[in-house]
C-alpha cells in the first residue's frame, strides 16, 4: 500500500465516525474507575508477544477508551494504544544490534460480535498507527526509516463476570508506506492477554 492509499483509508474510515456518537450504556458495561484508571483515563493493559520473519516480538500496551460510536449502523468501540515494544532479532544486525525497541501509537476500532454465551464475547479489533524503531536493521533486512505505519487485525474474546479479560490472535504489518526505499515491511504473529482497569 503507498503513502497516498494508505491516508486516505485512514482518513475516510475516522471520518465516517465523526458525529456518530452514540450512549455507550448500549454497547458496553461501565463501572466507576479507580486508581490509576481514574486518576490516568487509562481502560486496559495489554502485554503481547509473538514472533515473526526470525524476530520475537514482546509488547507492552496501554489503552484509552475513547468512546463508542456508530459506523454502517454498526456500535465501534475506538480506543487509543500507546506501546513500547522489545524485538529480538535471531542475529546481530550489521550495526552489532541483536535487540531493538519500538514505541507505538495506534487508534483501534472494536467491534463485538455473535451473541454472548458462557461468559464470552468475540470480537474483532483493527488499528493504523505509528511506530519508531530504534534500528532500520532487523535481522536480514534493511528499512530505509525508523518511522514505521503498522497496521494490526486482532480476533478474540472476551470473558470474565463483566467482561474485564480478553485473549486474541494478533496479526501486525510494519511498513513505511513507501515514504523511501528500500521498505521490506516486517510480518508478526501474536497473542495477547489484556485486563481491564477499574
Amino acid at each position: 500500500m503507498n503513502m497516498k492509499s494508505m491516508l486516505f483509508t485512514v482518513f475516510i474510515g475516522w471520518g465516517g465516525l465523526v458525529g456518530h456518537a452514540q450512549d455507550p450504556s448500549s454497547f458496553q458495561i461501565h463501572e466507576p474507575k479507580t486508581g490509576l484508571a481514574k486518576y490516568l483515563g487509562l481502560d486496559m493493559v495489554e502485554l503481547v508477544g509473538g514472533t515473526g520473519e526470525h524476530t520475537d516480538h514482546g509488547r507492552l500496551a496501554l489503552h484509552w477508551n475513547v468512546g463508542t460510536y456508530e459506523f454502517l449502523k454498526k456500535p465501534f468501540k475506538l480506543s487509543l494504544a500507546g506501546s513500547y515494544a522489545i524485538y529480538e532479532l535471531a542475529a546481530k544486525n550489521s550495526r552489532g544490534a541483536a535487540r531493538l525497541r519500538d514505541a507505538g501509537l495506534t487508534p483501534t476500532l472494536l467491534y463485538h460480535f455473535g451473541q454472548r454465551r458462557w461468559r464470552l464475547r468475540p470480537f474483532l479489533e483493527a488499528g493504523i498507527g505509528f511506530h519508531y524503531l530504534t534500528e532500520k536493521d532487523i535481522t536480514e533486512k534493511t528499512f530505509s526509516t525508523h518511522f514505521q505505519f503498522g497496521d494490526h487485525i486482532s480476533l478474540g474474546l472476551e470473558f470474565g463476570q463483566r467482561f474485564d479479560y480478553r485473549i486474541n490472535y494478533q496479526f501486525q504489518h510494519l511498513s513505511n508506506a513507501g515514504i523511501d526505499d528500500p521498505n521490506p515491511g516486517i510480518n508478526f504473529h501474536l497473542i495477547s492477554f489484556g485486563a481491564r482497569l477499574r
